[in-house]
């Protein structure tokens, strides 16, 4: 679609050259790689939720680069027609590129698949995805091939047992991220204290929402004709989440720990309200700070929609803690102070899993740089773009 696929002439024009100034492209002919690990099983085709529920093309889009004045260009890069037919037998099928469903990966997923297919000839097709652990089982056994933007990649290869230098290519791709909990500066503004957990041992519920404030219908991955929850065609972004290897559920959409538990299901008087994105996100370390903290806090789980709704939210300058990762669009719309937990260290690292009431990590997630992951069965000049892809 136009609005994803194809950004004004001048901005294309700019990126493919910056692209091609660092090396992006190359015109080194394919020859296999080593074959994929076949260790893990994935599922390598998704149906998520774009990012804020925006458009997206995922194969036979509309070209970007088909004018007859990119035509010199291709020319010069080396793709030409018979280039074009011998990519097709290089690659059995497609190359897979995951669409994340945050906006910094969600573009450069965009860029990579664009890149390969219009100026490198190969048949791409890019799959949404809200499960990087997914991803990387894919990358890992050859059914995915590139990975532009991944974070967290240590624990989550620990966790899944892979080898980042026999089953993987990976490397920094330019730029740090940290993920955290959030709170905006009106609310600091009134009262600084929030700014540390430990504030919220005992929580300040006349300063944040109360557990049950987001409206079940919210939490919906995808709403029926009447936006109701009891739908039976509706499920909530949160159910069993395999990010949790399937042996946890939410509870109406969230995460509800011991503390928060009511007889009837109903909303704890005496617990807040944190919202967050997908539990595939950070998976199990908030849940797991939470817990191992003692805070009494459910977690509401609003996929896609968080962004829209934490920024509707600050307009009224309403109470929330939230989710959200550095750099982003959100901190950048919503002035946010990230809540203070205990320092990150490798011995809280090690204590993590991917399972929340098994995992004992207790502390601030770590600002650590962002990789990009390449399956080992790519192609030689889509590990030739891979090595000298890089962000600024």
């Amino acid at each position: 679609m136009a609005t994803w696929r194809c950004c004004p002439v001048l901005l294309w024009t700019v990126l493919l050259y910056y692209f091609v100034f660092i090396g992006l492209i190359t015109t080194v002919l394919a020859a296999p790689v080593s074959a994929a690990n076949a260790k893990l099983t994935c599922l390598p085709s998704k149906d998520a939720t774009p990012w804020e529920a925006g458009t997206v093309c995922t194969h036979d889009c509309t070209p970007c680069f088909s004018d007859a004045k990119w035509d010199a260009l291709k020319a010069e890069l080396g793709l030409t027609e018979a280039i074009r037919v011998q990519r097709t037998t290089e690659v059995e099928g497609s190359v897979r590129i995951p669409l994340f469903t945050w906006p910094s990966a969600w573009m450069l997923g965009h860029i990579v698949s664009i890149l390969l297919e219009e100026m490198m000839g190969y048949k791409v097709d890019s799959y949404i995805e809200n499960d990087p652990i997914n991803a990387l089982k894919c990358v890992t056994n050859g059914e995915s091939s590139f990975i532009p933007e991944f974070w967290y990649f240590e624990n989550r290869a620990r966790a899944l047992d892979i080898d980042p230098v026999e089953d993987l290519f990976v490397s920094a791709s330019g730029l740090v991220g940290q993920a955290g909990l959030h709170i905006p500066k009106y609310v600091i503004d009134n009262n600084f204290c929030l700014s540390s957990y430990k504030a919220f041992e005992q929580p300040f519920l006349q300063w944040l929402p109360a557990d049950g404030t987001t409206p079940c219908v919210q939490m919906l991955e995808k709403a029926g004709p009447l936006e109701s929850c009891s739908e039976s065609e509706n499920t909530f972004v949160c159910m069993t989440p395999s990010a949790w290897n399937g042996e946890i559920n939410c509870t109406n959409g969230r995460f509800v720990p011991p503390v928060c538990n009511t007889v009837d299901g109903s909303p704890s008087p005496h617990c807040g309200e944190i919202l967050m994105a997908f539990p595939s996100w950070s998976t199990a370390w908030w849940e797991s700070t939470i817990l191992n903290n003692n805070l009494n806090f459910t977690m509401a789980y609003l996929g896609s929609n968080l962004d829209n709704e934490v920024k509707k939210r600050a307009k009224r300058n309403e109470p929330m803690i939230f989710y959200a990762y550095e750099p982003s669009i959100l901190l950048a719309s919503v002035p946010s102070v990230r809540i203070q937990f205990p320092e990150w260290s490798q011995s809280c690292a090690e204590k993590w899993d991917t399972q929340p009431y098994r995992s004992q990590s207790d502390c601030m997630e770590p600002a650590e740089p962002l990789l990009k992951v390449l399956a080992r069965n790519a192609p030689e000049d889509i590990y030739q773009m891979w090595q000298n892809y890089a962000m600024r």
